[in-house]
């Protein structure tokens, strides 16, 4: 039995998409599918056999059409978190050496004679982050968008965005203060880690939100609300982590992930989304709540369509269609008569 180059093509394109899908499974399930194409070229297909084909022909490539409208609407999710923890516990570690400098924390918008807000806490905790002769370029009476503190402003450090996070702006944080009055970041006041009452290492004091474009040197943070938004699920937008598990084919189940740095300068990654009462208690400093462990060490999952086996399904399922067009359309070849040419 002689084939063609394409014929061996097509049985490794079919073996592949077939393991890709359903595992050594595929392997039996891409011979039979050979093994009855073989058996039609042979004996030639049936009346109903060929309504048949073109019935889940058609159905098949509108499946394909949707999965591929709905695939492209759907959000992707990053799985990386090492990266983004180790950032946070250095701005964790850069806040406690700044309140022992200064017995006390920074509050999250330094401001200017006349109350504009000048600089965000992140570039006061700078020097104590890296040394770098850009501190001594930046004018600490100025605003941060003074056209004399550009030249900081515009520069782009690693350590203030998640490795994680895809955005256009290369100088931008994911890492934020929550303010609010009963939150670490109270505005109205600045306090320090012995002034919080709650447990410290229950207590947010920094939180990662991706999406928002903020510059670093920029005093713009998470409210109270954002930050409940964001821990409850309700800010899909702004989580950077998640990884999933397979379940079957068609479904998979999804965890997602934020990163947050506790009073205690521990770094923890919460599996959302939390119930508001602990997300609540979670971000309150003196509130006093009882915030059970496995609470937040429990895993929450959630379900969602399995794109990537949904396409291997789909193009599985394609391949073994495919001989039918050779089978039942394509014309054949024309044949010389010899006796016309005779």
């Amino acid at each position: 039995m002689r084939f063609r180059l394409s014929t061996i093509l097509y049985m490794f394109a079919l073996l592949a998409a077939g393991m890709a899908t359903f595992g050594a499974v595929g392997v039996i399930a891409a011979v039979y599918v050979a093994a009855v194409w073989l058996y039609l070229f042979r004996t030639g297909p049936p009346e109903p056999i060929q309504s048949l084909y073109k019935s889940t022909l058609a159905f098949t490539l509108g499946m394909v059409v949707a999965i591929l409208y709905s695939g492209l609407a759907s959000a992707r999710s990053s799985s990386l978190r090492f990266g983004c923890c180790t950032n946070l516990r250095i701005h964790t570690l850069g806040l406690l050496t700044y309140e022992s400098a200064y017995s006390t924390l920074p509050p999250a918008a330094l401001t200017m004679k006349g109350g504009k807000d000048a600089y965000s806490w992140r570039l006061a905790i700078g020097p104590f982050l890296e040394s770098s002769p850009l501190w001594s370029r930046y004018d600490w009476t100025k605003a941060y968008d003074d056209p004399a503190n550009v030249a900081v402003t515009k520069v782009s450090f690693r350590g203030y965005c998640c490795p994680d996070a895809d955005s256009e702006l290369p100088n931008r944080t994911d890492y934020f203060a929550i303010i609010g009055p009963d939150t670490v970041w109270a505005r109205e006041r600045v306090q320090k880690p012995s002034d919080i009452t709650d447990r410290h290492h229950q207590t947010i004091m920094l939180i990662e939100a991706g999406g928002r474009n903020t510059p670093w040197t920029k005093p713009v943070d998470l409210t109270m609300q954002e930050a409940m938004d964001l821990l409850t699920g309700k800010m899909p937008e702004a989580i950077l982590h998640g990884d999933s598990q397979n379940r079957g084919i068609i479904f998979l189940r999804n965890t997602s992930y934020v990163n947050v740095a506790m009073a205690d300068a521990s770094v923890r990654t919460l599996s959302i989304p939390l119930d508001e009462a602990t997300a609540r208690a979670l971000l309150t400093a003196n509130g006093g709540e009882e915030i059970d462990e496995d609470a937040l060490t429990q895993r929450r999952t959630t379900k969602r369509l399995n794109y990537r086996g949904i396409y291997g399904l789909s193009l599985f399922v394609l391949l073994a269609l495919l001989p039918g067009f050779v089978l039942w359309y394509k014309k054949p070849e024309p044949t010389t008569d010899p006796i016309a040419a005779t």
